[in-house]
């Protein structure tokens, strides 16, 4: 069986070896887009580099990442202002019930309780 094959052969040299060797033009140009790797006729291992598809990949990969950073960031700034509010409503609470937020004592003047024994803590 014969048949005719017709396609733009592209040189290339080896970088290790420095065999010069020729592929298909398109294929050449698949592994510069996609990166990946392939062999010169001795058998080492060549590669373009990373393609403009990896290296979109790896970009997206990081906008990811630093979004999902931001993400958890957020939702732990939420925890800890709700358990903020929380603990100031407590000693809100606290506080209408005449209990010292310093000596945990009820007293049924409580702010002269504070200017006498808490004066100079501030609150």
């Amino acid at each position: 069986m014969n048949f005719t094959y017709t396609d733009t052969l592209t040189s290339t040299t080896c970088g290790v070896c420095g065999m010069r060797f020729a592929a298909p033009e398109t294929w050449l140009n698949q592994k510069r887009e996609d990166g990946t790797d392939f062999r010169c006729p001795n058998g080492h291992s060549l590669s373009f580099g990373e393609g403009p598809l990896k290296k979109t990949e790896r970009e997206l990969a990081a906008v990811r990442a630093k979004l999902d950073q931001e993400q958890m960031a957020s939702r732990t700034a939420a925890l800890e202002r709700d358990k903020a509010q929380k603990a100031n409503l407590r000693l809100r609470k606290r506080a209408k019930a005449g209990v010292c937020s310093f000596c945990n004592r009820t007293f049924s003047q409580l702010a002269d309780h504070m200017k006498c024994k808490h004066a100079g803590v501030k609150a």
